[in-house]
């Protein structure tokens, strides 16, 4: 996709307020209550896409959650086909040397994409409602 003078010159103005708001919002205050559509500390009501940071404190451990689902997936589909292969003998869907490939993948995908993001979303995502904190003390 290529993307006209205009179109960037576009994008990189909306960029730039995207950067301002974030940057007046962390001083305290707000373009938007300026304008006159809310108060500090308020959300506004329309947020562009936030990278990295948001204001929601459960939003990044519940996309450790999701990640972990969406890789879980793509391990299922190698499961499927470690599956096929030994579904009868002699099969050639795949030859030796892919198969031990797949599945070593398939251990890796299962063990660090799946299993240990969404440990880990699940417990950053509870341990703050057990404690009875808003938040946890690190970015999250």
């Amino acid at each position: 996709m290529k993307l006209s003078n205009d179109q960037l010159d576009k994008l990189v103005a909306y960029l730039a307020t995207l950067v301002e708001e974030d940057e007046e919002h962390e001083r305290g205050g707000s373009s938007d209550c300026r304008a006159g559509r809310g108060h500090p500390g308020q959300q506004p009501a329309h947020e562009g896409p936030r990278v990295g940071r948001h204001r929601r404190p459960q939003a990044s451990r519940v996309m450790y959650v999701v990640a972990g689902l969406a890789f879980f997936l793509i391990a299922g589909l190698e499961a499927g086909v470690i599956r096929w292969q030994l579904a009868t003998a002699g099969n050639t869907v795949v030859s030796p040397q892919v198969f031990n490939r797949l599945f070593t993948v398939h251990g890796t995908t299962m063990i660090f994409l799946v299993g240990i993001p969404i440990v880990f979303g699940f417990a950053n995502y509870l341990v703050p409602l057990m404690i009875g904190a808003r938040d946890l003390a690190y970015p999250g």
